[in-house]
């Protein structure tokens, strides 16, 4: 009789978790380059501009920068560089960009701070 009470209990408390969990949608969205991430990258390949000093050096520029509410970018700037001329060609990159979608908290628009990084390959 315990047996089938706890059975019975338990049966009760993980349908009432479960219930819990499906009511609740993630009411927080990270903002989003418009097309998706595939489409960040196509931009940044189509709009590096490197000039001849640059051509020896590879690696990433990590900026950081801020999607306002209407999906502008503000306060860029670079965390992690390579080289002067990369550093500014990053930095131009990220200001020039096409608004994002803007993030939501509990589906209301607000300012993200993101890192993102622009690889310069040979």
């Amino acid at each position: 009789m315990i047996r089938f009470l706890l059975v019975a209990l338990m049966l009760i408390i993980s349908e009432h978790v479960c219930a819990q969990s499906a009511d609740k949608v993630n009411p927080d969205n990270p903002p989003q380059f418009l097309g998706g991430m595939n489409n960040y990258r196509k931009y940044v390949g189509d709009n590096l501009n490197w000039t001849q000093s640059q051509l020896t050096v590879e690696g990433k520029v990590y900026v950081e920068f801020v999607v306002e509410k209407d999906g502008g970018i503000s306060e860029s700037k670079v965390i992690k560089g390579l080289c002067k001329s990369c550093d500014d060609e990053a930095l131009r990159l990220i200001k020039d960009m096409p608004k994002w979608s803007p993030g939501t908290i509990r589906g209301k628009p607000k300012r993200w701070r993101m890192v993102l990084p622009i690889e310069f390959k040979l």
